[in-house]
């Protein structure tokens, strides 16, 4: 296998902080595979702590894209799914590693994907899981869940590395995601007219809850072109019965 079999996946650190860790990673996506690997604000890097780390992999280390915001790096992205060990009402729905991996596998075959991981000390802090289509968590002992950065990248790397070379399941092309982001937006919009998001601390709560919510539902699903122009369709409809009358 070459390393084009996940030309589409992008292995994004989100403010890594050791240069060890980054070495390490880099070392993971040669071993199974991968290559490309985005850092998000990282710490530096081009040192020995990271070359030696990194081994015969200091190529995928040296070609790391680098990015100083979410949205650089998440650009031309159709499925952004986060890992995370911590639960929480930004955290949910949670998907375990296994009904994750195999929705990440399809789409990558014709859609460009990231995978996010959290610095070591925080993990990934809430306006970066916003941005996420689906989370999900790496099995670990529940006596110590919390796994070192090129331990749980490997964890994910591995097991996507055992799917490749099946045939994909469906080969669904996802909308692009600043489509999706304005369908969002559409939504949020409609909401509000129908009375979510009232002026008060419980209404935005609950528009805020509803959100995310349908974010993480049609994440995981991929939507098509088709599908988010059916959305704004009913969007639409539903905007016109509810205008004030002039």
């Amino acid at each position: 296998m070459g390393l084009s079999e996940f030309r589409y996946v992008d292995i994004v650190l989100v403010e890594p902080q050791g240069a060890h860790n980054m070495g390490s990673c880099a070392r993971v996506l040669k071993n199974t595979g991968f290559e490309n690997l985005v850092l998000l604000n990282p710490a530096e890097f081009r040192n020995d702590d990271a070359y030696s780390m990194a081994c015969r992999a200091k190529d995928v280390l040296l070609k790391a894209r680098i990015c100083g915001n979410i949205e650089e790096a998440l650009e031309g992205v159709r499925l952004v799914a986060g890992t995370t060990r911590r639960k929480g009402k930004f955290r949910e729905p949670l998907l375990t590693m296994d009904e994750a991996l195999p929705t990440i596998y399809d789409r990558s075959r014709n859609n460009r994907v990231a995978i996010l991981f959290g610095r070591e000390d925080r993990g990934l802090e809430n306006p970066v899981l916003s941005r996420c289509d689906m989370l999900f968590e790496i099995p670990s002992a529940e006596d110590y869940p919390s796994l070192n950065l090129s331990h749980a990248v490997m964890v994910v790397c591995h097991n996507l590395f055992m799917m490749s070379g099946r045939k994909a399941e469906h080969k669904i092309v996802a909308c692009d995601k600043e489509d999706v982001e304005r369908m969002y937006e559409h939504l949020e919009r409609t909401l509000r007219l129908l009375g979510y998001g009232d002026p008060d601390r419980k209404g935005e709560f609950l528009l805020e809850s509803v959100m995310r919510n349908f974010r993480k539902l049609f994440g995981r699903t991929s939507l098509m072109k088709k599908e988010v122009s059916m959305m704004r369709g009913i969007l639409t409809r539903i905007e016109r019965r509810h205008q004030p009358e002039e």
